[in-house]
């Protein structure tokens, strides 16, 4: 093995390439099921190879070492012996563990799921006739084209957080729950910024003709801002060492 994880050439790259093999497949039944256009048929079967690209060929697999940590949680999971009781990392892992991969062997195997659950929501946005420049901010956003090219767990928030807004502003509230609930074990602080986000849009926008109740409403979440500002400096900057840390491996100049 090249290190604790990943087989050596080439047997790593016969792996990467039945993972890519598959979603490749999976990507273009849906694509023809649906009659996606040519063009942008083009576009979503050439982004399944993202991976090759920006996952050890461009970037340096140890730019973003948590790869390790979810494969390993995503293994397990798969072997039905999950290892952490993190919701974070369980849930995740649980979901990767039940994708669509032939392994999860090498450190570009979640990369392949991230990429073809990316692929899905497009085609879902797609058909739901979601505006066409949103579409292709998603498809060509740099920073989306590169989180969704590595085997972390960012796929997954950023999906669940678009779902979740789209299912609220069509209404569907029970849906909108579920998504909700699913940022949550993902990643708290998302799902509680998104959630609190779609309730005051709710309470201003759809409550009408009752400017007293929006009044109250505003002083109350203005006194829990107050009341609790130094719990969430005290967690942000928390959040802000453990990247420093993870940057510079030291905290002793932060």
């Amino acid at each position: 093995m090249e290190h604790w994880f990943e087989y050596r050439f080439p047997l790593n790259l016969l792996v990467d390439l039945g993972n890519f093999s598959l979603i490749l497949l999976i990507a273009n039944f849906f694509i023809q099921k649906y009659k996606v256009p040519a063009k942008l048929k083009f576009i979503l079967l050439l982004s399944c190879a993202t991976p090759f690209l920006f996952n050890g060929l461009m970037i340096d697999w140890y730019v973003f070492p948590d790869q390790t940590k979810y494969l390993r949680h995503a293994s397990s999971c798969r072997d039905f012996s999950c290892l952490s009781k993190n919701p974070t990392i369980l849930t995740s892992g649980i979901i990767y563990a039940f994708s669509p991969l032939v392994s999860l062997e090498t450190l570009k195997s979640i990369a392949f799921a991230n990429r073809l659950f990316l692929i899905l929501l497009i085609l879902f946005l797609y058909l739901k006739k979601i505006d066409n420049l949103f579409l292709i901010i998603l498809i060509f956003l740099p920073g989306l084209v590169l989180y969704s090219s590595i085997s972390i767990r960012d796929t997954l928030v950023i999906i669940f957080s678009i779902l979740s807004f789209y299912y609220f502003f069509e209404k569907k509230y029970p849906i909108f729950l579920i998504t909700i609930i699913f940022l949550f074990l993902l990643k708290f602080q998302t799902g509680i910024y998104i959630f609190v986000l779609s309730l005051i849009y709710y309470l201003f926008f759809n409550v009408k003709n009752k400017i007293f109740f929006k009044f109250i409403t505003l002083m109350i979440m203005t006194f829990f801002l107050i009341y609790f500002v130094s719990s969430i400096t005290e967690l942000l900057n928390t959040k802000r060492a453990g990247f420093f840390h993870e940057e510079f491996a030291d905290t002793s100049n932060f």
